[in-house]
């Protein structure tokens, strides 16, 4: 009721103090809201300040888990099953690469022998024409 109140003020006279008023009348409605008996603090301001003794209620938050649980073990495993899949995806990235470095290499290997080849076959035939020059510049010398 005092919520349906402050929203009608607010559309009566819109402005920052009205805006203020709604915030403090939600922000009050949601407290009211939550309120609850679990938290010893609560239960003693709404007694008028008294000093809240459970003994006979106590309360309890119960953390269910396995006997053998090691929070450090489940995020080692999650960090090696994610760095295990890292590394074979990198090994087969590193294995691939390797074979189509390895084809271009033999490929380099055939074209440099046939450029040797073919730099030996041109130098043996210059060799050849060097020596018929020279036999003929010495026949011509000596005639």
């Amino acid at each position: 009721l005092i919520y349906l109140g402050a929203l009608g003020f607010c559309a009566v006279l819109p402005g920052t103090f009205s805006g203020f008023l709604l915030a403090l009348v939600q922000m009050t409605w949601q407290a009211a809201i939550v309120q609850s008996d679990w938290f010893p603090a609560e239960a003693a301001l709404s007694r008028g300040g008294e000093a809240d003794t459970r003994s006979q209620e106590d309360l309890f938050l119960w953390i269910v888990h396995r006997h053998d649980y090691d929070e450090d073990y489940s995020r080692r495993d999650t960090w090696t099953r994610n760095l295990d899949h890292l590394r074979e995806n990198v090994e087969e990235k590193v294995d691939r690469i390797s074979l189509e470095v390895g084809k271009h290499v033999r490929r380099l290997d055939s074209e440099l022998r046939r450029m040797d080849q073919q730099l030996n076959t041109r130098l043996q035939a210059m060799a050849e024409r060097s020596e018929t020059l020279a036999e003929r510049n010495s026949a011509q010398v000596d005639a």
